[in-house]
């Protein structure tokens, strides 16, 4: 009787096992909850090795999403893999892990290059346009805020529609933080050139929210327009910067 019972689970653990190795995407999207927000488009593959033909979330299209899971990983009561987005003109790559149980996410490379456009991000002003790209070697979001954050992210030639007026120039931000920490991550921001000179901070803060403080100055280059605004914010010190805040919520 135990060597049939033993049998019986084994031939059990075997088919659950196929229908896992091959359970199609379509079927595996049917467990994400609502709440998620994601849209998956002529999905194809496996749990394992899918594709979504086109993905939307929060209004946000993200074009194609291939990714590949790592089965191991759940010996370790995690989940394991790679993914691939490639929106119109634009890639994001990933190497990730998250807890079976639980709301965090651990990303432990980050590459990306993408318009900023209202496609992507139709939260912005439309009239908004640059190019963003980022390498990451860290970034960890513990179901709350984000807690872990190393890498680097440059704002190319940002600008307000297509006059020369309407020019902001481009912008590195980087963070070395690359273990989760209790309090807020800060990261340095600087002008990559452009119109405007920019030495400052951005600091993520619970919320979760953000806030961005520094000092500006615009340079000879800058647009009589820019030029305004820039000495609205008050006096400048003894190298013409002046200083700005700006704080917000994701």
């Amino acid at each position: 009787m135990p060597r049939i019972i033993w049998m019986a689970f084994a031939t059990v653990a075997a088919f659950l096992a196929i229908l896992l190795a091959r359970l199609p995407t379509a079927w595996a999207l049917a467990f994400i909850p609502s709440s998620a927000e994601i849209q998956c488009v002529e999905p194809s593959g496996t749990l394992w090795a899918g594709r979504c033909g086109g993905v939307a979330t929060r209004g946000a299209s993200l074009g194609t999403l291939e990714w590949w899971l790592n089965a191991r990983s759940l010996l370790r009561g995690r989940l394991a893999g790679t993914a691939s987005a490639h929106p119109a003109g634009g890639l994001l790559e990933t190497r990730f892990e998250v807890p079976l149980f639980g709301r965090s996410v651990d990303v432990r490379e980050l590459r990306m290059d993408l318009p900023l456009d209202p496609e992507l991000a139709p939260w912005l002003p439309p009239a908004l346009r640059a190019r963003v790209s980022a390498q990451l070697r860290r970034l960890h979001f513990d179901g709350r805020r984000i807690d872990a954050l190393a890498g680097r992210l440059v704002v190319h030639d940002l600008r307000e529609g297509d006059s020369p007026s309407r020019t902001l120039g481009s912008y590195e931000l980087e963070f070395e933080q690359p273990a989760p920490v209790s309090g807020p991550l800060r990261g340095v921001l600087r002008d990559a050139g452009g119109p405007l000179a920019v030495q400052g901070t951005v600091t993520l803060t619970d919320g979760p929210g953000y806030l961005i403080e520094g000092r500006v100055a615009a340079r000879p280059e800058a647009s009589a327009e820019l030029a305004r605004s820039v000495a609205i914010l008050g006096s400048p010190d003894g190298a013409g910067g002046r200083p700005f805040s700006l704080s917000g919520t994701f």
